[in-house]
């Protein structure tokens, strides 16, 4: 048995809860080890000093006391967790995609997006619906603020000329 094997059957060990066989190979091998030794009389200690009655009626009849705003600690810490779960796909992809993987989404999507785009009269056809009435929309904003443009400097231009002749 080496030391990681006997180290992971410690409890079961100090529980009596191994086979007779299975004791017989720790006690071997904590004969020549005294890294396990050590390992087992700290375990024994803690077991101990757990199995203490006057530690669980101390623990329960005076508690650690909590730091005073512990619960608003908990409260912000839990929402900058949760805000992070919302965030959580997207810190992925940050996280394992280079530029050449966004670069090759980009193309892909493009390839995809020409591919089902077909003809040139499904091209004709979504310009008309779609840009026309965004061209529209633009030229009456342009318009509006062409109008407004030059109704203020028709203003400040009255108000300068009133103020230059006096």
């Amino acid at each position: 048995m080496d030391c990681q094997q006997a180290q992971q059957r410690l409890g079961l060990y100090l529980a009596d809860e191994l086979s007779a066989e299975e004791v017989t190979d720790m006690d071997g091998h904590l004969a020549y080890c005294a890294d396990c030794r050590a390992e087992l009389e700290d375990d024994r200690n803690l077991f101990a000093a757990l199995a203490d009655p006057q530690l669980h009626q101390r623990v329960l009849a005076d508690p650690p006391p909590l730091p005073v705003n512990f619960t608003q600690q908990v409260m912000l810490r839990l929402a900058q967790e949760h805000e992070a779960a919302l965030w959580q796909p997207w810190n992925w992809f940050k996280g394992h995609w280079t530029w050449g993987r966004w670069a090759n989404a980009a193309y892909a999507f493009s390839a995809v997006l020409v591919v089902s785009a077909g003809s040139s009269e499904f091209l004709r056809l979504v310009a008309l619906t779609y840009l026309n009435p965004t061209i529209a929309r633009f030229s009456g904003i342009w318009a509006d603020a062409t109008v407004w443009l030059v109704q203020h400097k028709v203003a400040s231009l009255q108000v300068l000329a009133s103020l230059l002749q006096r």
